[in-house]
This record gives C-alpha cells, sequence and structure tokens, in this order.
C-alpha cells in the first residue's frame, strides 16, 4: 500500500513539474522578439503574431498563410497552429523567421513538414540566395522554427541559446 501511495505522490509531482514548466516557456511573439533582438541588424520587414486582433498591423493578412504554406493550391496544415510568430524582410530574398507552436507532438510534426515543404519552394525559387545556405526548419518540443536568414550559422547558434 505505501508503495502505491509513493507511486501516485510521485506521478503528482511529476505532473505538476512538467505542467509548470511548459507554462513557463515564452509565447512566440517574445522568442521572435529575443531573436530578433540578438540576432542584430534584420532587414526591413513586417512582423505578425497570432495575439494581434485582427484590425492591428501584426495581424496576418487573410490569405497569407496559403501565400506561404500551399503550392498550387493545396491544403496546408497552419490551422494547427496554436500560436504563430512570423518576421518576413520587405523583399523576398530578404529572409524570414516563421515559429509556429502546436498543440500537441503530431501537430507539430506536421507543421514542421510544412515548413520542409515552404524550404524546399524557396530554394527552387531562389537557389543562390543567401537566405538559402544553412537555411533549415527547427523544432523543439511542440514549436517548429523555419529559418532563411541572411546568415542562418548565427541564426542557428541564437536559436539553440533560446531553446
Amino acid at each position: 500500500m505505501k508503495r502505491l501511495i509513493s507511486l501516485v505522490l510521485f506521478a503528482a509531482c511529476l505532473l505538476m513539474f512538467l505542467s509548470s514548466c511548459a507554462a513557463s516557456r515564452p509565447d512566440t511573439d517574445q522568442i521572435l522578439s529575443d531573436f530578433c533582438h540578438l540576432y542584430g541588424d534584420m532587414p526591413a520587414g513586417y512582423r505578425y503574431r497570432s495575439s494581434a486582433a485582427e484590425w492591428e498591423a501584426e495581424a496576418l493578412p487573410p490569405g497569407m498563410a496559403d501565400v506561404l504554406f500551399s503550392e498550387d493550391g493545396d491544403e496546408n496544415d497552419f490551422s494547427l497552429c496554436r500560436e504563430y510568430a512570423f518576421y518576413l524582410a520587405g523583399g523576398f530574398g530578404g529572409g524570414e523567421i516563421l515559429i509556429l507552436r502546436a498543440g500537441n507532438r503530431e501537430d507539430a510534426m506536421r507543421l514542421s513538414a510544412m515548413c520542409e515543404r515552404r524550404l524546399l519552394r524557396v530554394r527552387r525559387t531562389l537557389p543562390e540566395s543567401d537566405i538559402c545556405r544553412d537555411a533549415c526548419v527547427f523544432r523543439s518540443g511542440n514549436d517548429v522554427i523555419l529559418l532563411l536568414l541572411p546568415d542562418n550559422t548565427r541564426a542557428q547558434t541564437i536559436l539553440r541559446r533560446l531553446y
């Protein structure tokens, strides 16, 4: 009986610890802000965040997710995002960082595959661009990050610090 009580108490403590860790992870907008601050000289661009009201400048315009993640009108899995923050450079060759947060591991894997397809399309379109050199899709837990920046090696180092 003592073993059972100990096991139940241990499981409850573990569950409380894990839920407190998940709750303490910064939101995607804060991660993007921290990233941009550490990266420094980001080219002029636009920021979009899921927490923006639809009338705010940082609200994602209707159809933008389809432009980013659909090819030839294919369905995309963007609706699986619980939260997101994007930085898109003003010019297509200037770069982007997309931070997507899913609700569970399976959705994160689907979002990761969607970002991999985005990366392949950009590489086909701009094969010689600096943003394609060392570009990658990074996944940490339920977060998926697409890096397409002029210095992706530095961006990856910064991302590892933030995660």
